[in-house]
């Protein structure tokens, strides 16, 4: 398997990532990808991004990963992961490697674990060119998750007024 380092643009921003191309394929020779990402706050280097290229090379498809905004080599603020931002660096990711000349690309699938699971499940609902999604331990009620990662009137109070905050902001 080779794995080539790329860049792509989006929202303005330099995002950094890897393709991977499995062992065999001719130059020019198309192939179904996907695009595997990663969890909220981790990056394309985690193994629950490393594993799922692995096996879809194996398989004979070619993948991309990325580092989203503001996450591993990739440019924007640190810590500042906004969903929609996301869905929009997937959509970006998805129309860089449609170009690529190993890929068909009507036929580009993504995968993400956690907050990647959520943003692949998103970006199928609104860019009509992703041809499979999979959610791999995403998560689909968000109040139900955070009320659980913040238990009690007090702890969902702060949370929420985080929340508000960051509207603000």
């Amino acid at each position: 398997m080779a794995d080539t380092k790329i860049t792509f643009v989006s929202a303005g921003r330099k995002l950094a990532g890897t393709v991977g191309i499995p062992d065999g394929i001719k130059p020019g020779e198309r192939r179904p990808a996907w695009i595997v990402m990663h969890g909220f706050g981790s990056n394309s280097s985690s193994s629950n991004v490393l594993e799922p290229c692995a096996m879809f090379e194996k398989l004979g498809y070619v993948t991309l990963r990325f580092d989203m905004p503001g996450c591993g080599e990739s440019e924007g603020p640190r810590g500042n992961l906004i969903c929609l931002e996301q869905v929009q660096a997937a959509s970006d990711g998805l129309t860089f490697l449609a170009k690529h000349p190993n890929v068909e690309g009507d036929r580009i699938g993504m995968i993400g674990s956690s907050f990647g699971a959520a943003i692949a499940v998103y970006t199928i609902g609104v860019d009509k060119r992703v041809a499979a999604s999979i959610s791999s331990g995403g998560w689909g009620d968000g109040e139900r998750k955070f009320r659980g990662q913040h238990p009690g009137a007090e702890a969902w109070k702060k949370f929420t007024g985080m929340l508000a905050e960051g509207k603000r902001h």
